[in-house]
């Protein structure tokens, strides 16, 4: 194990927050939470999906080589198959 996953480890069993955490909390807080006025607890969990489906499935991520979501898993599957492929 590197010596920064046994960090994030030791963190995570602290209680710490990770940095992923605190990077997607800080989004939501910036981009959604302080961004909107919500009228009831509907409206509230209806712009919370719309923002929840848009970072999940449309917008780069830097973790991830600023591809979105969806195009990752789509180059995940793709590079499995082509190993599936050349082992048989």
């Amino acid at each position: 194990m590197n010596t920064e996953a046994l960090r994030l480890l030791v963190a995570a069993k602290s209680g710490e927050p990770l940095p992923c955490s605190r990077r997607f909390n800080g989004r939501l807080r910036d981009e959604c939470l302080n961004a909107e006025l919500f009228s009831d607890l509907v409206d509230a969990r209806t712009k919370l999906a719309a923002w929840r489906q848009d970072y999940n499935e449309n917008r780069p991520h830097g973790s991830i080589g600023n591809l979105t979501p969806i195009e990752f898993a789509r180059s995940v599957r793709m590079d499995g198959l082509r190993k599936a492929k050349s082992s048989t």
